[in-house]
């Protein structure tokens, strides 16, 4: 049985809460400690299969669990649009720079633009890795198991 404490987040469906508040909690039971309220119709992103009832999610830059009766699903499994974010492909340099989520929850997208698919939520304060150059205003980053794109805006970038 594999660690349910870890929340693995491998690709995301996007989904809403319904009947909420719902509790993300640190592990797939009410046994577990509440780490965050999610408000009715919050949107999230959730990592099926369920394991007995409970989904590894995403809302608002909290990962953990949610209660999969407390969910409704939005669409069909998100695929990233892009090839993953790895170092020295697609001339990309072969190491990311630091960077820290500035305004969230950030959306890290499979694509450089809003109209592409989300993949996870990234809160604020959140440190994440991203690579030049940017694509109108978007930069390929790296965030807790999301490879995607970010907004620039939404991102303080190390020196």
């Amino acid at each position: 049985m594999a660690d349910q404490g870890k929340t693995s987040f491998r690709i995301g469906q996007l989904a809403t809460v319904i009947d909420g508040p719902a509790r993300i909690r640190s592990g797939p039971g009410q046994q577990h400690s509440q780490l965050a309220w999610c408000a009715d119709g919050a949107p999230l992103t959730v990592f099926p299969p369920a394991v007995d009832n409970w989904l590894p999610a995403s809302c608002y830059g909290a990962n953990g669990w949610i209660y999969e009766p407390l969910v409704r699903y939005e669409a069909a499994p998100v695929q990233p649009a892009v090839a993953p974010v790895a170092p020295g492909e697609s001339g990309r340099p072969a190491s990311g720079q630091q960077a820290t989520v500035t305004s969230g929850p950030a959306a890290i997208r499979s694509g450089p633009g809003q109209e592409h698919l989300h993949l996870r939520w990234c809160g604020i304060g959140w440190s994440l890795t991203v690579w030049p150059p940017t694509v109108e205003g978007w930069l390929p980053a790296s965030c807790y198991g999301a490879n995607g794109w970010i907004h620039e805006s939404l991102v303080s970038v190390s020196d």
